[in-house]
């Protein structure tokens, strides 16, 4: 979802927030947020970018359903940035 939009400036906000009590998920919350636009470039008006960060918690302590899957899990916090030439 678009939260803020400059389309003088070819580019906008972006957010989404999440909660949940954790049935059938184990997801408690997670967020995404970011800024995308079109390219800086008169002559490269297609390309488009992206720079977001996210988060996501786990309801349950994660160790502890890490031992039944035999996988590890944790909670996530990260960022994220691409291009799209074209």
């Amino acid at each position: 979802m678009f939260l803020v939009a400059l389309p003088w400036k070819r580019m906008g906000l972006f957010g989404q927030l999440g909660i949940s009590d954790g049935n059938p998920n184990l997801i408690k919350s997670g967020m995404h947020t970011g800024i995308r636009g079109n390219s800086f470039f008169k002559n490269r008006s297609d390309d488009r970018w992206v720079l977001a960060l996210y988060n996501y918690s786990l309801l349950v302590p994660p160790e502890d359903f890490a031992f039944t899957l035999g996988k590890s899990l944790r909670n996530k916090t990260g960022e994220d940035f691409f291009i799209r030439l074209e």
